[in-house]
């Protein structure tokens, strides 16, 4: 019997290769006390030669191809395996992930990369490189275009029992594949546009967040862009976080987010500053405002049923203490003036 679900999805980027990881647990009634566990990724997906564009490169395809030309290259499959494995191959989109990674999504409908096999065998230790095509379209944008390959070696299950009272039993079924990135430069003019210019504020159960949002309008991929946000309340600085190892996909929307506070933020208005740096993109600032207002304080109290209300004065209100207060003392100082003038004529 089934009594819960909880599904996850993780990415790991390293040197142009990711591995993501498809999880779903599932709790299950059991009184087995048995553990089964099921195999890791058990091969490996390279380019089978560095990269003729920039032959450091050996980790992801880098090739140059003009409107309509076709490119020939090749994807190297080992087998770490005891065992006849298959490894699924599909071609994957390309877009940028929350606070700055490249990340890799389904297949898409139309795609530049052509011939790939849907499926290849590899007996035991055995190494084979496949060949397919990167076809680039006429009438194509100059600038990078992004792709990759996700290699996949199926569904693995892992078990584990629980011996206590309850009888749960918690599976775990695994997809692991392993994605090489593609990437094209179509010769012509050079573009570089970060825009940043929208910010709001959202709620998790845990707290509130301030996100950051826009577009690479680029047509190049900014690689190694390093910089920091700041939140400021006021003009006084709460926090600084810092940016490094960023790379943005072209023309993709761009994300920052953050949660800087445990709970309900502190109502007030508050100043975001970006800074970005790297190669081509030289200098970027970005300077954004948002308030923490009464309304958001409900919502989250809404939300989470926590209790966020906090004792808040309009700014409006200010001002008519401030009159208040001056009315005060010049009434104050009245009667000191007037007590003087009746005591000196009192004296006289």
């Amino acid at each position: 019997m089934t009594v819960g679900k909880v599904g996850k999805w993780v990415s790991l980027v390293a040197s142009g290769v990711t591995t993501v990881v498809f999880a779903g647990a599932t709790a299950l009634a059991s009184s087995s006390t048995t553990l089964r566990t099921g195999s890791s990724m058990n091969f490996t997906a390279n380019p089978t030669n560095h990269s003729q564009v920039d032959p450091t490169i050996s980790t992801y395809f880098l090739d140059k191809g003009s409107q309509g030309k076709v490119l020939h290259e090749s994807l190297q499959l080992a087998s770490h395996s005891s065992k006849t494995i298959q490894v699924h191959l599909f071609a994957t989109t390309a877009s940028n992930g929350l606070n700055g990674n490249i990340v890799y999504g389904l297949s898409p409908k139309h795609t530049w990369i052509k011939k790939l096999p849907g499926v290849v065998t590899l007996r035991a230790d055995q190494t084979k490189q496949i060949s397919f095509e990167v076809a680039v379209p006429q009438g194509t944008t100059s600038g990078d275009h992004l792709f990759s390959i996700s290699c996949s070696d199926g569904q693995h299950q892992q078990r584990i029992r629980n011996t206590g009272k309850s009888g749960i039993e918690l599976g775990i079924n695994e997809s692991v594949r392993r994605v090489v990135a593609v990437e094209v430069e179509v010769p012509g003019v050079q573009k570089v546009a970060l825009d940043l210019k929208h910010v709001k504020v959202g709620t998790y159960p845990s707290g509130q967040y301030y996100e950051v949002s826009g577009a690479d309008q680029s047509n190049i991929i900014l690689k190694n862009i390093s910089g920091s946000m700041t939140l400021y309340k006021g003009t006084r600085q709460v926090l600084t976080r810092t940016l490094t190892g960023l790379s943005f996909a072209p023309n993709e929307p761009i994300t920052f987010e953050d949660r800087w506070v445990k709970g309900a933020a502190p109502i007030g208005t508050y100043h975001v500053q970006i800074v970005l740096r790297g190669k081509g993109l030289g200098k970027y600032t970005k300077n954004l405002t948002f308030k923490i207002t009464p309304p958001a304080i409900r919502h989250y109290d809404q939300l989470t049923g926590h209790k966020g209300v906090q004792f808040v004065v309009a700014d409006w209100a200010w001002w008519v203490l401030g009159g208040l207060g001056l009315l005060t003392m010049g009434m104050v100082g009245y009667v000191v003036v007037l007590r003087r003038r009746r005591w000196k004529g009192e004296s006289s």
